[in-house]
């Protein structure tokens, strides 16, 4: 159609908001979503502090990682115009393979959490390390996929041969990074389960910041190795976060204890939301329930907190 360049950045927005609206029209129109589809009130920015110090976190998080594949690309035009071009498509290509894996770690932090959430800290740390195992396997078969295929790849994205070629050997080395990728968002899902989410980010800051981007500079402009060596400086950081992650998973992280923790606060929350909301549900009456009388139910009978305001309501 001969758009501009930057259109290919309309063209991403509108993925994400057929995306949005897709997923909304599912749960909508989906029976056993029901009960999840509210337009909510005031109680819905309870604990919102709680929420966003988490939320926040995951973001930097995800910002970091990408970012040190963005520092990447920007320094591979410093190599040469066609180092440039070969490292996007390398880029491009290992992140549609991440996309993969990425949903595998949605699915992870559903099942940890699910677990953490019903105080089975031993059998969601087992779970924990049976979907790394089976990670494993992915990773090897993903890597090894982009291996057999790099020169299909390579070719599909560009005719140009020496940029074609450049990518083919980059492909080589990027195909170990697309296998970390699988073990590190699988063991991602697991950290997010546990809220941990600070011991991630600083391994991710480490991992791309101090390792991959120095190292992969040395190595790419300095030994003149060129997109390859940018991306060995990747395998090495990635290399670092997975190792360090693994320790926190199986030995760094107190799983009974995070698990009980979990339990105080929902308790906490269950406490609060009941004493507020929870009042005359089952009686027949309806209580009038001001902000300064706050209502408490012993066996059948209600009594007011306040003396100056008590009434005897009558047994149900």
């Amino acid at each position: 159609m001969e758009l501009p360049y930057y259109y290919t950045s309309y063209s991403s927005c509108l993925q994400f908001i057929a995306n949005f609206v897709i997923i909304h029209a599912l749960i909508k129109l989906n029976s056993q979503y029901n009960e999840s589809w509210f337009l909510g009130g005031m109680e819905t920015f309870q604990n919102f502090a709680q929420y966003a110090k988490l939320a926040v976190s995951s973001a930097t998080m995800f910002c970091l990682e990408f970012l040190g594949f963005e520092l990447l690309c920007i320094i591979s035009g410093y190599i040469s115009v066609t180092a440039n071009a070969a490292q996007v498509i390398t880029l491009t290509t290992n992140l549609m393979f991440f996309v993969i894996p990425t949903g595998l770690s949605m699915a992870s932090t559903t099942i940890i959490g699910q677990l953490i959430g019903q105080k089975k800290s031993k059998l969601a740390k087992a779970q924990s390390r049976f979907i790394i195992k089976f990670s494993c396997l992915l990773a090897l078969f993903m890597g090894g996929l982009l291996f057999i295929l790099r020169h299909q790849l390579a070719r599909s994205f560009s005719t140009n041969p020496e940029v074609v070629y450049i990518t083919s050997e980059a492909f080589k080395v990027s195909a170990i990074s697309a296998g970390l990728d699988v073990i590190y968002v699988i063991q991602q899902g697991s950290i997010r389960a546990l809220t941990k989410f600070n011991h991630a980010v600083a391994g991710g800051l480490v991992a791309f910041y101090v390792f991959a981007c120095p190292i992969g500079t040395l190595l790419g402009i300095h030994f003149n190795l060129g997109v390859p060596g940018l991306w060995m400086g990747l395998v090495i950081g990635q290399t670092f976060v997975v190792s360090y992650f693994q320790y926190l998973l199986s030995w760094g992280f107190n799983w009974e204890k995070i698990t009980q923790n979990c339990s105080d606060r929902q308790d906490d929350d269950l406490k609060t939301n009941g004493r507020k909301n929870f009042l005359a549900t089952s009686f027949d009456k309806i209580l009038e329930n001001n902000d300064d009388q706050i209502i408490e139910m012993q066996t059948n009978t209600y009594l007011l907190e306040n003396p100056d305001k008590l009434n005897m309501i009558q047994n149900k």
